[in-house]
């Protein structure tokens, strides 16, 4: 009825997490009006509306809103929207859901990108790994939370939450991810570099790099795999009626395009982060220092 009495104008789907602290349900914007039949609808997928997506909504610089309202008088095309007719959207079964054809509309091209980068989908430079542990393991067991990435479970959770037998979970080694299928959206994907080796819940999908660092670091593909824009891409690839449980298989996954810049780029990108994670260890270790020093001040008068 919508698509035959109205002209059905726009689709804005907005972040998933735009309602926290309230609520956290996915939710798009319909723009339409009376007195003719639909010809177009075009899709805008917002990934950012000037806040951060947890439940503080703290205000930062990114703000996809000024280019929808840019582009809105010519409906144009741009890496966050596409128009579809309305002969495509009859084919599909009157489906409105962005995620039903931003596979074929809303990709990176090749022509789009600056001279030297490359668009190559994951599959072609990640696999798969499924290697248990089996029974007489020493292994211990790990944990890819959301903020921190890999952490042993009995430690980060201060009790135990792995199963009593874990001779089916999966071996991880240094150099290696992990993402969590049904929490990969909020950030739980981690790239070990804290242990020499580990196991994880069967839960869990474990890959690792197929090609050499001269084609992509795994530091930089790290960064790349859980930056807010990719985090928004895998809501649209989950599986399942309930939102925090939506599953992404490893197919869907590996599918995803990503766009990878000259070595030398990724090398200073690399530098950066690590400079950033230098400046942080250094920042812990000083607000330990002061937490001493406030503790041993305040047992010399008694307070403590």
């Amino acid at each position: 009825m919508l698509l035959n009495d109205c002209a059905l104008d726009a689709i804005i789907t907005l972040p998933a997490s735009c309602f926290r602290p309230y609520a956290d349900a996915e939710t798009a914007i319909l723009i339409f009006h009376k007195g003719e039949k639909t010809k177009y609808v075009w899709f805008y997928e917002l990934s950012h509306d000037g806040f951060t997506l947890d439940d503080r909504r703290t205000p930062i610089p990114e703000n996809d809103i000024p280019n929808i309202i840019a582009r809105w008088q010519k409906r144009e095309d741009s890496p966050n929207s596409f128009s579809v007719s309305i002969h495509e959207i009859e084919k599909r079964g009157q489906v409105l859901s962005l995620g039903e054809f931003k596979k074929d509309h809303l990709t990176i091209r090749q022509g789009d990108l600056p001279a030297g980068w490359k668009v190559m989908r994951l599959d072609s430079l990640i696999e798969e790994l499924n290697a248990r542990a089996g029974s007489d393991h020493r292994y211990p067991v790990l944990s890819v939370t959301k903020h921190d990435g890999f952490v042993q479970s009995s430690t980060y959770f201060k009790k135990r939450v792995f199963s009593k037998d874990t001779s089916d979970y999966k071996v991880v080694e240094r150099g290696q991810f992990a993402y969590s299928t049904i929490h990969l959206d909020e950030g739980a994907i981690g790239y070990l570099d804290k242990y020499v080796v580990g196991i994880i819940s069967p839960m869990y999908k474990v890959f690792r790099l197929k090609v050499s660092e001269e084609v992509v670091h795994p530091a930089f593909l790290f960064r790349v795999l859980k930056s807010a824009a990719f985090m928004e891409k895998y809501r649209t690839l989950g599986k399942g009626s309930i939102k925090r449980r939506k599953s992404v298989a490893f197919e869907k996954f590996a599918a995803v395009p990503v766009p990878i810049p000259p070595e030398p780029i990724q090398r200073k990108v690399v530098d950066h982060i690590r400079a950033v994670q230098d400046l942080e260890a250094r920042l812990e270790t000083a607000r330990g220092y002061l937490a001493t020093e406030i503790e041993r001040t305040l047992k010399l008068v008694g307070l403590a």
